[in-house]
């Protein structure tokens, strides 16, 4: 069940209307970052980071479901991609190297925190200095749909709101997404 949920989540990410090259391009991504693609799910986007970031550079693909986890494993494997380590959860702020990433990208997770700014406060320990945290999540006002209706979605407002409270500060925020918000921030 595990490679299904993840290659359906792949689908998903690699569709023209997820933009996913708008969305590399707009994260501050270098060779030899350390990231965390937090909420990996299939691994799409942890495996094109690999890419980018280059053999000098480490993606944590993090996750909830171990069977997604190995599933990006053995996609990274079969991608040449020796950069790439799974991280399992419960769904708490994940173990991570204290002070190693660079840039953290959560999408389509954060409305599944119980306590974001506790959660967020706590991730900023794994952040460098001058660490970017990429939220992409579906929007939660203005719009009828699934995402809306049974809460998997944030108010950016809100979002903005609870970084602000846990320490970080709104970098910038994206509009090319037609169902999601997408903004970066950065510590205090």
């Amino acid at each position: 069940m595990g490679y299904i949920r993840a290659m359906m989540f792949n689908r998903k990410a690699a569709s023209g209307r997820s933009m996913p090259r708008m969305v590399l391009d707009s994260l501050p991504l270098k060779k030899g970052n350390t990231v965390a693609d937090i909420g990996a799910g299939g691994g799409y986007f942890t495996l094109k980071i690999a890419e980018r970031i280059g053999k000098s550079g480490m993606v944590y693909a993090v996750d909830t479901d171990e069977r997604s986890l190995s599933f990006i494993v053995k996609s990274a494997e079969n991608s040449g991609l020796g950069n790439v380590k799974a991280v399992h959860t419960d769904g708490g702020v994940p173990d991570l190297p204290p002070r190693s990433l660079d840039l953290v990208l959560m999408r389509n997770v954060c409305h599944h925190i119980g306590e974001p700014e506790d959660y967020f406060r706590k991730l900023k320990g794994a952040l460098k200095q001058k660490g970017i945290v990429g939220i992409i999540d579906y929007m939660g006002s203005g719009s009828f749909s699934f995402h809306s209706l049974f809460h998997h979605s944030i108010d950016e407002k809100e979002l903005v709101m609870w970084m602000r409270k846990a320490g970080y500060r709104k970098v910038i925020s994206f509009d090319f997404l037609p169902e999601q918000s997408f903004t970066l921030f950065g510590p205090e």
